[in-house]
C-alpha cells in the first residue's frame, strides 16, 4: 500500500510518477475544487509551450490514469 503524499512536493512527485497507484492516492484526496484545477494544470502542461519533454509525458500519464483508471472520486472533469 502506498502511504499518502505528506507535503505539495511529495503530492506533486506522486502525481507526475507515472505510477497508477500513486497517481490514484494523490488524486483521491482532493476536493471537488481541489480536483478540477489540478487535472486543467495537467492538461496545460501535457499542451502548452515552456514545458520540458519529460513533464509534459508525466503529466499525459497521469491524466491517461486518471482517466482510464477512474480514481475514486467524481472524474467527469477529466474528459472535457
Amino acid at each position: 500500500m502506498v502511504k499518502r503524499p505528506e507535503s505539495l512536493e511529495e503530492f506533486w512527485d506522486y502525481l507526475l510518477s507515472g505510477e497508477p497507484e500513486r497517481v490514484q492516492v494523490a488524486i483521491e484526496d482532493l476536493d471537488e475544487t481541489q480536483k478540477p484545477a489540478v487535472i486543467a494544470h495537467l492538461r496545460r502542461m501535457a499542451s502548452e509551450a515552456g514545458w520540458q519533454p519529460g513533464q509534459r509525458d508525466s503529466a499525459r500519464a497521469a491524466l491517461e490514469i486518471i482517466t482510464t483508471k477512474g480514481a475514486k472520486g467524481n472524474t467527469k472533469d477529466t474528459k472535457k
